[in-house]
């Protein structure tokens, strides 16, 4: 069996057993293609290596990527753990204010970016990477980084934070985790990289599928019909996505015509899917090629179900893979099988959840080892879990529970609807209203507050429709399909908008877009 190596050893072998091969190829928006062979990533990443180590760069050193998605991305992480560093990835789009708070939280890290407004003191930008050029490209001496990976996170429940992975960055070729092989990742796949490198979910997918060989094609930004036509033309095999996106490509004129044979899996997490996007996938390949995982990026629980799987437990996000869930009261006690609860989780490897938060205290626990990531659920009496949805994007109306994703849900099943929010807002009587945030599709007309009231109540219950509609351009969603609802909420100031009412309410008022 090959011993565990870091991910820059493990480029240098594949640099040799297949040097012309293609390792990347990335795909502009204006369907421009570049492609970097394994030797010559090879090449790259060790100019790079020495260029960090000349700027500083060393064992234990922090090195931030906030770059946009590029073969240059790839090229500085593995440069970074060639040297022994930790890598951070920073949205190159993230306001100052919140892209100094992640840097206030690091001491002395080496910074390569391009940002639009002012640059960091000492920031390199991808017109200096030229400067690797005069170094050597000679194989560096293995160093193993430990951690090798710290990712920005917190947006949805408080101010950003930093949770660093602990443990030596390497794995054992060939040998792939529970999780890794439930969400159909091979070796030597080629796989499609959708979302944003800056998100931990497309950065760790994708470089787990380099270090196993991956031809990777590398979409500069989401595009739903370029990426349509990227997984019949080049026969992508596994892809990582996350519910909008796979809602944009279901909905794509030509879609079921496409050649999506050779697809092994679409492996989807990063909020709660809606049934008809998922069984539009289904009937595009088939049930068993669909796969879901859901869990936090500490690491402390996971689950993860199949599509056949699903079929017979709609709904539901599966069952724990190393670990043990729990679902606890506000007084950390269990509730009842079938009761809403927040999750909470322990793995059962500790090593496997080994991290700690660098701005934030650490997560809530509960006795034993039980960690909470903030989000709701319930697990029925065959051990499936179901997602509700976050704590902070709970709406309590007149004391009942209403869940922001089970009615963005059923409003997206309208064929005329291409992007909803749904969000909590302040009530003299009730505490709080259900109020819609509606995109529609392409030249689709809005729709009246009744007919999109009958559509909810056929749904759901009564109580969970909204009092209120709006419709606006675009929702603020970022690269990666993650939408703020509490961000959205704080943002809205009834005096500044009009909104639709169903005739239940208060009459109908002309919607306002803006």
């Amino acid at each position: 069996m090959p011993e565990p190596v870091g991910f820059g050893q493990r480029l240098a072998q594949h640099a040799i057993s297949r040097p012309d091969e293609v390792a990347i190829e990335f795909i502009s928006l204006n369907y421009k293609r570049t492609q970097i062979s394994w030797k010559q990533l090879e090449s790259a990443t060790n100019r790079l290596a020495r260029l960090i180590q000349a700027r500083g760069g060393t064992k234990g050193s922090m090195v931030v990527v906030a770059l946009r998605n590029s073969i240059e991305h790839y090229s500085l992480a593995l440069a970074a753990w060639k040297v022994g560093a930790c890598v951070i990835t920073l949205n190159p789009e993230a306001p100052k204010p919140e892209r100094d708070r992640i840097l206030g939280l690091v001491h002395a890290p080496l910074l390569v970016g391009d940002w639009s407004d002012s640059r960091p003191l000492g920031a390199l930008t991808v017109s200096d990477l030229v400067e690797a050029s005069r170094f050597s490209d000679a194989q560096l001496q293995p160093v193993v980084s430990e951690p090798g990976l710290a990712v920005p996170t917190g947006g949805s429940s408080g101010s950003p934070k930093l949770v660093l992975r602990l443990g030596p960055w390497i794995r054992k070729p060939g040998e792939f985790t529970a999780l890794e092989q439930l969400a159909g990742l091979e070796p030597f796949q080629r796989q499609l990289v959708l979302g944003p490198l800056f998100h931990n979910a497309p950065f760790t997918w994708s470089h787990a599928g380099l270090f196993e060989g991956h031809r990777l094609t590398v979409m500069e930004r989401f595009d739903p019909l370029l990426a349509a036509e990227l997984l019949e033309s080049e026969a992508i095999e596994f892809a990582f996505m996350v519910p909008t996106m796979m809602a944009r490509i279901a909905r794509t004129p030509g879609i079921a015509g496409r050649d999506l044979s050779h697809i092994n899996s679409i492996f989807h997490a990063g909020g709660p899917c809606p049934a008809w996007v998922k069984r539009a996938w289904m009937d595009l390949l088939t049930p068993s090629k669909i796969r879901e995982g859901f869990g936090p990026s500490e690491g402390f629980s996971t689950t993860v179900i199949r599509g056949d799987e699903w079929l017979k437990h709609p709904g539901s996000v599966g069952r724990p893979q190393m670990c043990e869930i729990r679902i606890l009261d506000d007084d950390l006690q269990p509730v009842p099988v079938g009761t809403v609860g927040e999750i909470f989780g322990r793995p059962l490897n500790q090593e496997q959840a080994a991290y700690v938060y660098i701005g934030a205290p650490a997560a809530k626990s509960a006795t034993d080892g039980f960690f909470s990531a903030g989000d709701l659920g319930w697990i029925d009496s065959e051990g499936y879990l179901y997602i509700a949805d976050r704590r902070s994007d709970l709406i309590l109306r007149g004391g009942a529970n209403v869940y922001p994703a089970e009615v963005e849900g059923a409003l997206s099943e309208h064929p005329d609807i291409a992007d909803v929010a749904v969000i909590g807002l302040p009530h003299p009587d009730l505490g709080r209203t259900v109020h819609a945030i509606i995109q529609m599709a392409a030249e689709r007309q809005p729709l009246s507050a009744d007919v999109l009231d009958e559509w909810v109540r056929s749904r759901l219950a009564g109580y969970k429709a909204p009092s209120s509609y709006e419709y606006v351009r675009n929702l603020p969603r970022d690269d990666a399909g993650k939408l703020r609802r509490t961000k959205l909420a704080a943002e809205w100031g009834p005096s500044e908008r009009n909104v639709l009412r169903p005739r239940r309410n208060l009459g109908a008022q002309q919607a306002r877009s803006r």
